[in-house]
């Protein structure tokens, strides 16, 4: 969202200083030869001053939106380990073995990346599913 704005900003100036050029060189069919000069002047630099207010926006937008994706993939990773650990918590026998190797799948799973939350899921690494760790008859107590 933030290129398509930037270029509306870039296509705002060029048009704009187009049409200030055109004018002043008498192409667009009014002269401004009789009328005095401090007007347009004015009107050049505020208008040149609020492109450049709006260009620092753009700008400001576009790194506030990438440190937000960083932090929704730590949120998110975080996200996903509570919830392992809250189902692990729940399992009747073993628990100790479940936690050892949930702790061991935690330390060496692969830092989640823009491109995995882009994709879908079969081309993203996908977490270690229970059955992966190796315990045979896995029991949850009931929730009360």
């Amino acid at each position: 969202m933030a290129k398509i704005g930037f270029w509306v900003l870039i296509g705002t100036v060029v048009y704009v200083l187009v049409t200030d050029v055109l004018a002043h060189t008498n192409k667009l069919g009014f002269s401004m030869s009789g009328h005095e000069k401090t007007v347009s002047v004015i009107g050049v630099v505020s208008g040149a001053l609020i492109e450049f207010v709006a260009g620092v926006n753009f700008w400001l937008y576009s790194r506030v939106s990438k440190q937000f994706a960083a932090f929704h993939i730590c949120l998110e990773r975080t996200h996903r380990y509570l919830l392992a650990y809250s189902i692990a918590d729940q399992v009747a026998n073993q628990k100790d073995e479940l936690f050892g190797r949930l702790v061991c799948i935690m330390a060496n799973a692969p830092m989640i990346t823009s491109p995995d939350i882009r994709s879908d899921l079969t081309s993203a690494g996908q977490a270690p599913a229970v059955a992966s760790l190796g315990i045979s008859s896995v029991q949850s107590e009931p929730i009360h």
